[in-house]
């Protein structure tokens, strides 16, 4: 039969109770500190002296707290109700600090005997944690709010930008215009001027007469067809239509045809791509149309022979393109990586307004994903656009 020696299981709870690495601390039925270990003693900073027979009241924020204590977890404790609390508690420097605390009642004598764990510096990190996360929070909502400022900032500009853009094409529509029609008001001019002629010197031939009428009504229906097919291709498109390369091209040739003509400039394709893609038509023919302009204003400023410009087609692995290749002179190398920079001209004979190869890179790039770039040749410029397949 085996005997329970009570001498060894008390000397063994002492053992346990004194260097145990969590705290331990025994209080009466008054709730006075009775006995606790080293590990409680080092945890609230006392001594064993300055601390045992002293009431718990003593290891707590304030009374308050010693009495809230006692409704949440002493007295349930008492009744035997499982307690496992994280709560703030006072150390012997007057800091707060937290402990997790669980109890279990010692019936014979009446008494609780308690078990802590100082948890502060979690409790500080998981506080600081939650700081950070809110600060984050905020910051992410400061953030969001200044992006939204700026976005608003950077499409009014865009929309100045534009509506810059639109007055500067203006000019050079009417001056476009002004090519186109030079010939056919010419000539009806001249017509009129014949007919004038012809009734007054008494020599009226009616079928003459009603063919000449004739031509006058044709070249009539070629202004008015003229304005309608100018103000078609600079009028905004919302939708995306089915194109090709070649038919950008040919929209942007015919616009400016009539003033490059007059320049002594010739106009060459060589198209070899012929593929067919969605696209906001008009944007992209007025980039091509921009770059042709570049071109022709930049004869104007130096005299060349043998003025050309050539617009080829072709595709790539990924991509369908056209380069628009003019022998003006080139760009000089010192500003090559500045042309498509807002604001930036080297226009100097004309009002530049540094907005067109922004733009138009803008809408290459960014509306149609696709690439715009420069290169020098030996007589002058190549353009680039590539659109993704």
């Amino acid at each position: 039969m085996y005997i329970i020696n009570s001498k060894n299981n008390h000397e063994r709870f002492k053992k346990i109770f004194s260097n145990s690495g969590v705290g331990i601390f025994i209080v009466d039925k008054d709730r006075n500190i009775i006995e606790c270990n080293e590990t409680f003693c080092k945890i609230l900073g006392y001594s064993q002296d300055e601390i045992i027979g002293k009431s718990a009241e003593e290891i707590h924020i304030n009374k308050d707290k010693y009495l809230h204590f006692a409704d949440i977890a002493f007295n349930k404790v008492r009744q035997n109700q499982a307690l496992y609390l994280d709560y703030e508690f006072k150390h012997k420097s007057g800091k707060k600090i937290w402990l997790r605390i669980s109890g279990d009642p010692i019936a014979s004598q009446d008494e609780v005997l308690w078990i802590i764990v100082d948890i502060t510096k979690r409790i500080e990190a998981e506080k600081k944690l939650k700081e950070s996360r809110e600060k984050i929070k905020r910051l992410n909502k400061s953030l969001n709010e200044e992006v939204q400022n700026q976005l608003q900032i950077i499409r009014k500009q865009d929309e100045q930008l534009r509506y810059q853009q639109r007055l500067t094409q203006m000019g050079e529509i009417l001056d476009m215009i002004a090519h186109q029609w030079r010939q056919p008001l010419a000539a009806i001019t001249a017509t009129s001027s014949y007919l004038y002629t012809s009734i007054m010197m008494d020599e009226f031939n009616k079928a003459s007469f009603l063919e000449e009428i004739f031509r006058i009504e044709n070249y009539s229906k070629y202004l008015s067809q003229t304005i309608d097919e100018f103000r078609e291709f600079f009028k905004p498109t919302k939708e995306k239509q089915l194109t090709s390369l070649e038919e950008l091209s040919s929209m942007s040739i015919y616009i400016v045809e009539a003033l490059l003509q007059a320049n002594g400039i010739k106009i060459y394709t060589d198209y070899k791509c012929n593929a067919t893609f969605y696209a906001y038509k008009n944007e992209i023919s007025q980039v091509i149309l921009n770059i042709i302009n570049n071109a022709g204003d930049a004869f104007i400023e130096r005299e060349a022979e043998n003025k050309f410009i050539k617009i080829s087609t072709y595709t790539e692995e990924n991509y369908l393109c056209l380069s628009i290749e003019d022998n003006a002179g080139g760009i000089d190398d010192s500003i090559m990586d500045k042309i498509f920079n807002l604001y930036f001209s080297t226009k100097e004979n004309k009002n530049g307004s540094g907005i067109g190869l922004y733009i138009s890179k803008i809408i290459i790039e960014e509306h149609c994903s696709g690439i715009l770039e420069v290169q020098k040749t030996k007589d002058g410029s190549l353009f680039t656009i590539k659109l993704p397949k």
